[in-house]
């Protein structure tokens, strides 16, 4: 399944859920967009460090999400793999199934 499909599912999942409690998923998504503020850390850096947390955490939702923002951020292949390769260091290979869900996105959104 690719990467625009995974958003798509996310983002129908939270439309439901949204039905149940409008205010709770505004909040989520207040506080997911919080994340394109400019600090001292510039957006792409933020959406790298939560793809490598989406990666050790084995959500591929999650993975697709802030693969696709990262890229739009204007993250490069070589970026997005160092953040991978953090995913690594901190999970071990207990994170690989997350790195090759991530790799097979990337080369996705590359084509």
């Amino acid at each position: 399944m690719g990467v625009d499909e995974k958003i798509r599912e996310l983002n129908s999942a939270l439309v439901e859920l949204s039905q149940v409690d409008r205010a709770a998923i505004s909040s989520f998504a207040t506080m997911v967009a919080s994340i394109h503020h400019e600090g001292v850390l510039p957006p792409k850096y933020k959406e790298l460090i939560a793809l490598a947390i989406a990666v050790y955490r084995g959500c591929e939702h999650c993975i697709a999400f802030h693969l696709h923002q990262a890229l739009g951020l204007g993250a490069t292949s070589r970026e997005v793999k160092e953040a991978l390769l953090v995913a690594l260091v901190m999970g071990g290979g207990t994170v690989s199934q997350g790195i090759v869900k991530a790799l097979e996105m990337l080369g996705e959104k590359q084509q």
